[in-house]
């Protein structure tokens, strides 16, 4: 016990006791601040982990995103080129022997909303050698 030497008694020093009560329970709550504290530290550099983890996994998917939009920009850019229409007239006219109507050759109808629909009318006789028309086309509105 503190304050205690060899042969002193608890009697002879009635104030020690309360001294030791107060210092063994004084000693329990800095030990448990301690605890407290050192658990405190320990979470605050684990949530510091993985936040810098969760941070650089934005970044690469930040990244690939940006990614994205630049190989949607370049299918846009060739879906565009495909789509041109000189070179489907000239694909349709080689391949498929394809020409334009004569201007004899369209008619206008009007739908009940009162929509114009171009329409082109063929000579539906004429079928080339592969069997299909190659004068019919539509136009859409």
């Amino acid at each position: 016990m503190l304050g205690h030497k060899k042969g002193m008694s608890k009697i002879a020093m009635p104030g020690m006791a309360v001294l030791e009560r107060f210092l063994t329970t004084q000693s329990s709550v800095l030990f448990a601040l301690l605890l407290v504290l050192l658990i405190s530290a320990l979470s605050v550099v684990a949530m510091q982990h993985k936040t810098r983890k969760l941070f650089i996994e934005l970044q690469k998917e930040k990244d690939r995103a940006h990614q994205m939009e630049v190989e949607w920009g370049q299918l846009q850019l060739e879906q565009s080129t495909w789509a041109m229409s000189a070179r489907v007239e000239k694909i349709s006219a080689a391949k498929l022997q394809m020409q334009l109507p004569q201007s004899g050759q369209i008619r206008f109808v009007r739908l009940e909303n009162n929509i114009a629909l171009a329409q082109v009318a063929v000579n539906r006789a004429a079928v080339n050698p592969a069997g299909v028309n190659p004068k019919v086309a539509e136009v859409q509105p």
